[in-house]
């Protein structure tokens, strides 16, 4: 027999294409919202200029100052810092979540 709606929803629903609104009983669902990227850390958004800054000002710069200073969420803070890391423009010490980062000799 053929799929019931219930699990077509939830098909959608982990696809990404609708999200549920509200509890089990009684729940939702509209459209989700697309999904927009964040943009690499170049050189060239402003946003990155200001972690290199705070890294260069303070000495060092983390995941939650990143946050705190631009209000981006945890996750694309912590893509930032390490993309910047790969691209020489900041250094890295430590692991996961509890990386610091710090300016480096290079210029940019």
């Amino acid at each position: 027999m053929g799929q019931t709606a219930w699990r077509a929803l939830a098909g959608l629903v982990e696809a990404g294409k609708v999200e549920a609104v509200g509890e089990t009983k009684g729940r939702r669902y509209r459209l989700a919202a697309p999904k927009v990227a964040a943009p690499p850390a170049g050189a060239d958004d402003p946003r990155w200029a200001k972690v290199l800054e705070i890294a260069r000002r303070e000495g060092k710069v983390t995941r939650a100052r990143v946050v705190e200073v631009l209000g981006v969420s945890e996750s694309t803070a912590g893509r930032a810092l390490h993309d910047l890391a790969e691209r020489g423009r900041i250094g890295g010490a430590g692991r996961g979540r509890g990386v610091v980062y710090h300016a480096t000799c290079a210029s940019p």
